[in-house]
């Protein structure tokens, strides 16, 4: 229907961004000049902070131990005060100062003991080689216990019903219990607190200049080289770059300061075995390489991009994920605004910083 058809101008349909008139497209444009004027795309002052997770020389001497013991004292004092305003007059003392019968407070990080988790140890074990052909997709077991350790000892904790719940906890957790130590060593746990979150910094307040806001787009899951429409990504392309649409997609594609591309470029096949590949199965990843390396010139042309690796990428499945070789892509390292980088890019953006995260270490938490 013509908008000539509606004769109150308030009925007519509306032309707010992203949405015209079903003739706009294809009908002559109503100012020309207007029409002629070319768009230039908004900047914005940019950083890329991912150095700090490049892994130069490879090494397995850190544990996790460090780490626990660094997450511990970052959220001690939040986790006290959490703990605080349900029981303000409980005294905090330490794993090894605990007296039996005595109503204390303790804090650490929460280690969940689990009978059926593997055992790396096991593969090596003469006396287990039988064991480790049997395989399980269920590690926890109704006997499974935590264990709480500060920066001094151990103590093993026992719930009261309703309070902590072992099914309920990962190991790594930093919590403050309320409780009392028994003959036996175990700490009976009645009430539980954990840190709260962090305050975060206020927004920026808006720009008082006259152009509009800039956008980040981000951007996952293309998995290029499945039998999903390869259309679908050229069409992304195109209104990124702003060659689709009107006048009002054109300015709102202008907008777009920098694009990141989240993980999963690439199609998953689980028919790829882990070791060595066949010549077909070669011949498809290298198709799919050159269609991905094709739309991120295209990309890179208009727009700067980031590319973090995720789990279905040609990466390292260790944290971090390293970036993707230059190598996988000849035509889009040529480009000046293409980054190949590595997972978490921290990017501020005119005074504001942006953290992005694949997701894969969140996976297992469902």
């Amino acid at each position: 229907m013509a908008l000539s058809e509606f004769p109150d101008e308030e009925m007519a349909p509306s032309t707010a961004a992203g949405s015209l008139a079903s003739d706009a497209l294809m009908s002559v444009p109503a100012d020309l000049e207007t029409f002629a004027t070319p768009l230039d795309r908004q900047t914005a002052e940019y950083k890329n902070k991912s150095d700090r997770f490049f892994v130069g020389v490879s090494s397995y001497r850190e544990q996790y131990a460090q780490l626990y013991f660094t997450r511990l004292m970052s959220l001690k004092q939040r986790t006290l005060e959490a703990m605080k305003k349900l029981s303000p007059k409980t005294e905090v003392t330490n794993a090894l100062d605990v007296e039996e019968g005595v109503e204390v407070v303790l804090y650490g990080v929460v280690y969940k003991e689990m009978k059926l988790k593997p055992c790396i140890l096991d593969e090596y074990a003469k006396e287990s080689a039988l064991d480790s052909k049997i395989t399980s997709s269920n590690f926890t077991a109704d006997d499974d216990f935590l264990v709480l350790e500060d920066e001094n000892a151990r103590i093993r904790l026992e719930p009261e019903e309703g309070v902590l719940c072992p099914e309920n906890i990962v190991t790594g957790v930093i919590i403050a219990v309320r409780g009392r130590a028994q003959q036996d060593g175990a700490f009976v746990v009645n009430a539980v607190a954990y840190p709260p979150a962090i305050i975060q910094r206020p927004m920026p307040p808006p720009s008082s200049e006259a152009s509009p806001a800039p956008y980040i787009a981000l951007v996952s899951g293309l998995e290029i080289g499945s039998v999903n429409d390869p259309l679908r990504t050229q069409l992304l392309v195109d209104h990124l770059c702003g060659l689709l649409g009107g006048g009002q997609d054109q300015e709102l594609s202008a907008r777009v300061v920098r694009v990141v591309i989240a993980g999963n470029s690439l199609a998953y096949d689980k028919e790829i075995p882990t070791g060595a590949v066949t010549a077909a199965q070669r011949k498809d990843i290298s198709a799919s390489l050159r269609e991905l390396d094709l739309s991120l010139s295209q990309l890179a042309a208009g727009v700067p991009v980031d590319v973090m690796p995720g789990g279905w990428d040609l990466s390292n499945t260790c944290m971090p994920q390293q970036p993707l070789h230059a190598c996988l892509f000849p035509g889009a390292s040529r480009e000046a605004e293409a980054a190949i980088t590595s997972r978490n890019p921290a990017q501020p953006s005119d005074a504001m910083a942006d953290l992005g995260v694949f997701g894969v270490n969140s996976f297992g938490w469902s």
